[in-house]
């Protein structure tokens, strides 16, 4: 059995009400768990959440919301391991013979079936790593460099005297999922390590939602990669 779990908490601050707020006409969590049945892949969607109309959204939406997520797991200090434990806790008391659970946020809106295909054909490999979603960015923030009290200082010195094209390629966490078995989620204590296997998903693709002047263009990129399906 796979299992998807849609992390998706209230009290957003920086873009009130994030995780129901309107795109394409929809709340965003709603165009993510419709993303995640599109691909065919996982027996149920379970949120996450503690707040209840996010729980209510969720449910017409497609996807089981079987527990409230407590309050401690739901402040600004949560982590996603923390939330994940939990939740893989109660899916282990409940369900029989899951073998993998992937972790998607409200704002999971850029992935396609091909993208989950890929990352479980690395999960095959070694089902004892996560493996992640990322997306390039530019190189030459390997030469950036701090001001601080009138000093100018190289944040990776080794790369300052690099040509562009001689710097390695630098990757990110994309933010649209993170697969692994049950065991991996409750023993390893970080997302990312040397055995972390990811895929790259296309950097024009994808928005980071983090404020509100993401959103439009989050909109727009979303549904330009529809118009291609």
């Amino acid at each position: 059995m796979k299992i998807a779990i849609v992390m998706a908490r209230g009290g957003s601050k920086r873009i009130p009400e994030k995780n129901i707020k309107l795109m394409a006409g929809k709340p965003i969590i709603t165009l993510a768990i419709e993303n995640i049945i599109k691909t065919n892949f996982f027996d149920e969607i379970i949120v996450s959440t503690d707040d209840p109309n996010i729980a209510k959204i969720a449910m017409n939406s497609g996807a089981s919301v079987p527990f409230i997520r407590p309050k401690n797991l739901s402040d600004d200090f949560s982590n996603t391991i923390d939330v994940m434990n939990h939740s893989v806790n109660y899916i282990q008391g409940e369900y029989e013979n899951v073998s993998l659970i992937s972790c998607f946020y409200a704002t999971s809106i850029f992935f396609n079936k091909s993208d989950i295909n890929k990352a479980f054909m690395l999960y095959e490999k070694d089902v004892n790593r996560f493996v992640v979603s990322a997306h390039k960015i530019d190189s030459r923030f390997l030469r950036g460099f701090s001001y601080n009290n009138n000093e100018l200082n190289c944040i990776l010195p080794k790369f300052k005297d690099f040509r562009t094209q001689d710097l390695p390629d630098i990757y990110i966490d994309a933010a649209q999922f993170y697969m692994a078995s049950p065991k991996t989620w409750l023993t390893k204590k970080k997302l990312f390590s040397k055995k972390t296997a990811f895929i790259e998903l296309d950097k024009n693709s994808l928005v980071d939602i983090d404020f509100p002047s993401d959103w439009l263009l989050a909109e727009k990129v979303f549904l330009k990669n529809n118009e291609k399906k």
